[in-house]
């Protein structure tokens, strides 16, 4: 449930989204983006940590529900800090404070 509330604005929102999700770890919010993206959103995954960045590149070659979106995900691995991007973000979630502050 906690999952879905950090995705709610996407699923409020209409037309092209550009996602970004920050910290990744194994993917269970990654999961709750998926299943609220439309066909014309795209994500990037972003992690410091590339163990978690890979198991969650895995999942989209492994699990259907991720498969079914592996076109419209792209990954960065390195620090938010030094992304350069190159549009602006519509939606940025991330469960970090949630998982790792006290």
């Amino acid at each position: 449930s906690a999952a879905r509330a950090l995705c709610s604005e996407i699923r409020r929102r209409r037309g092209p989204q550009r996602i970004m999700e920050v910290g990744c770890g194994t993917g269970p919010v990654t999961e709750e983006i998926l299943a609220s993206m439309s066909e014309d959103d795209t994500l990037v995954i972003c992690d410091l940590n590339e163990s978690f960045l890979n198991y969650v590149k895995n999942r989209f070659t492994s699990e259907p529900k991720f498969k079914k979106k592996a076109h419209q995900v792209e990954f960065y691995l390195g620090d938010i800090t030094e992304y350069k991007a190159e549009k602006q973000f519509d939606v940025i979630i991330s469960s970090i404070p949630f998982t790792t502050l006290t």
